[in-house]
């Protein structure tokens, strides 16, 4: 991999893998450290990586730097972190009752997830919420195609699932 392929692939994801690693570790700063560690061993390997399969190559890595840096803290895992802030809602054409509602939407999807173990747990987050495609959640994970598929199926299921037993309480 070139010096160029590299700052292109880096400035293409850079988001996307900081924004997965802040959905694990739950923390900004952590976070940024555990990316750039993980770009700076992308950097080192550089020889040895791809380019086609770079990104899962980083994705995995920082998978794993995250797993470990969650392991070392030996807290509960809080996946997402703070409320949403009126500014990521729109403009103002949110009305108070829809900024609350949508609250505690993303609340209760955040505590729906939180209950999903690993990997439908980053298999979500890697899909759904930070766009990577199949082939790269493979490579990430570590993981065969149709097993990827059949766990965000399921995990799709259980968010479902989670959601509408949380509706229910909420009506009664």
């Amino acid at each position: 991999m070139t010096l160029s392929e590299y700052e292109s692939l880096i400035t293409r994801n850079q988001n996307r893998v900081y924004g997965y690693a802040l959905r694990l570790i739950g923390d900004r700063d952590q976070a940024k450290d555990v990316v750039q560690d993980a770009m700076l061993r992308m950097w080192k390997h550089r020889d040895r990586l791809e380019v086609d399969g770079a990104i899962s190559w980083l994705l995995r890595v920082t998978h794993n730097a995250c797993i470990d840096q969650l392991r070392r803290r030996q807290l509960e895992t809080k996946i997402f972190h703070g409320d949403v802030e009126t500014d990521q809602l729109g403009t103002g054409e949110w009305s108070p009752a829809r900024v609350t509602e949508s609250r505690d939407m993303m609340d209760n999807l955040k505590q729906a997830i939180d209950t999903l173990g690993e990997p439908h747990r980053s298999i979500v987050l890697l899909r759904e919420v930070e766009d990577f495609s199949y082939e790269e959640i493979c490579g990430a994970l570590d993981l065969p195609m149709s097993t990827v598929k059949v766990y965000l199926h399921r995990a799709r299921r259980r968010l479902r699932k989670t959601l509408e037993e949380v509706m229910q309480r909420e009506l009664v």
